[in-house]
């Protein structure tokens, strides 16, 4: 583990996931579309992660790279906070005779339609070199190709449900906001 933080390099098989297909309840089981793929991570990478996760959060909150507005993600802000910071809002519009409205998005994949370079460009102003180049590394960086071969699914989807998988990608997302 002191290793990859040294080298900033994730080694390939800390990003290989196994790939389960759970059906949906109510669809055909003879369409693709019908599953809901799971991503299982090795062990290791879960405790990379909180690893990583621990030490970037200090540099995080101390540049305030998350808005206050953003609960995910952040220590003692849950969803029940929330509810009670947006009716506030709405409670002091009303009084105030002021026209309050809301708009809640739901981005579906949210992550894989990010420009990824563009990601990790406004990353690297961000955070320091290091952490970045190890982020690179898990996030980005392409499996190798023997790894790839152990694998019937193409690298994209695999790339995809490791991402989908990844706690840090969905860390990073709230980060870019």
């Amino acid at each position: 583990m002191n290793a990859v933080f040294r080298l900033k390099y994730v080694p390939d098989y800390w990003k290989i996931a196994e790939v389960i297909m759970i059906p949906k309840p109510g669809k055909t089981p003879h369409e693709v579309t019908s599953y809901r793929p799971i991503s299982l991570l090795p062990v290791i990478s879960k405790l990379f992660e909180k690893l990583l996760l621990k030490r970037l959060k200090p540099i995080i909150e101390s540049k305030e790279l998350i808005p206050k507005h953003q609960f995910g993600f952040r220590e003692k802000h849950t969803t029940i906070e929330q509810v009670h910071r947006i009716t506030n809002v709405i409670e002091m519009a009303l009084e105030e005779k002021k026209i309050c409205s809301a708009v809640f998005l739901d981005v579906a994949q949210a992550f894989d339609k990010v420009w990824h370079k563009g990601l990790l460009s406004k990353l690297r102003t961000m955070l320091p070199v290091e952490y970045t180049q190890i982020l690179e590394s898990y996030l980005w960086d392409d499996i190798s190709e023997s790894s790839k071969m152990m694998h019937t699914l193409n690298s994209k989807r695999l790339k995809q449900e490791f991402l989908k998988e990844v706690f840090l990608s969905n860390f990073v997302f709230v980060i870019h906001q």
